[in-house]
């Protein structure tokens, strides 16, 4: 992982490469969802993406992401190198002024989202060398948009610490009186800065967080599910269902491993500091 430069702080949360194999023998991964979305630069062999129909989408040299609403297919055909950039929940939309929601469970061709140099970024990405110099050539390029978006931070920044401070736990309504803002208006503008409405970013962040009490606290399922505050069985099953594509039993059982993850970025280190 890399930290971005101080200019860019304030959209991206972090970089990272990855080289060879990171999931050790696996081919066909799973992606869940993690509340975060970003640019991703393949200077490899590129990936593909299995759609709903079960056909393989090849991704392009450098795309974007935007939120996932429930569990999709990646898959590794061959030597892999990537540079991924994660951006904070509402940063894309403040650096580039870019609404969010038309990219909700999709991966488009950078080069029609940001425009003029993106489709070389792949080759100086790949000519640059090691991983620092690679990440300055990444910011190099996003240091350009700068001033394009609205960079002053908003109603929906507000929104969207307090809900990862709440680990998700929290309502809606409440939330938007807290804001004094109505709750179709906070909707409204949730999905435009951060792509998807509130409820399920916040039940996505809880359920991330309960994957992360099992992880670091080695408690069973059934108690880190108490522990984040699924108090409700049939409502776990249903979020099992949807984000993991999983029948709870064999998560419940499982191990979070199971699951390796190339885009996927949680905001586990976020949430550990509440």
């Amino acid at each position: 992982m890399f930290a971005p430069c101080q200019p860019l702080a304030p959209f991206i949360d972090s970089y990272y490469v990855l080289e060879g194999n990171p999931w050790e023998g696996y081919q066909r991964v799973k992606l869940t969802p993690s509340g975060t979305s970003g640019l991703v630069v393949q200077y490899g062999d590129r990936l593909q993406l299995e759609n709903d129909h079960h056909r393989n989408e090849l991704l392009s040299e450098s795309f974007v992401f935007g939120q996932l609403r429930k569990y999709v297919f990646l898959e590794a055909c061959g030597g892999l190198k990537v540079l991924g950039v994660h951006f904070k929940p509402t940063g894309f939309y403040r650096l580039f002024g870019i609404p969010m929601a038309p990219y909700t469970d999709r991966a488009v061709d950078a080069e029609l989202v940001l425009g003029g140099g993106a489709t070389y970024l792949a080759g100086r990405v790949c000519d640059a060398g090691e991983a620092a110099a690679r990440v300055a050539v990444v910011e190099e390029f996003l240091m350009r948009f700068l001033g394009k978006g609205p960079a002053v931070e908003s109603i929906i920044d507000q929104a969207v610490q307090l809900i990862l401070s709440a680990r998700g736990n929290l309502s809606i309504c409440g939330l938007a009186q807290s804001l004094r803002v109505g709750c179709r208006t906070l909707e409204r503008k949730f999905r435009a800065e951060v792509g998807i409405l509130p409820k399920l970013f916040a039940s996505i962040i809880r359920f991330n967080a309960m994957l992360r009490v099992r992880q670091t606290a080695h408690n069973s399922w059934l108690d880190a599910a108490y522990a984040g505050g699924y108090c409700d069985q049939s409502h776990l099953i249903r979020q099992v269902k949807l984000f993991c594509g999983e029948a709870p039993s064999q998560l419940l059982t499982g191990d979070t491993d199971d699951l390796p993850t190339l885009i996927q970025h949680s905001y586990h280190h976020h949430l550990s500091g509440f």
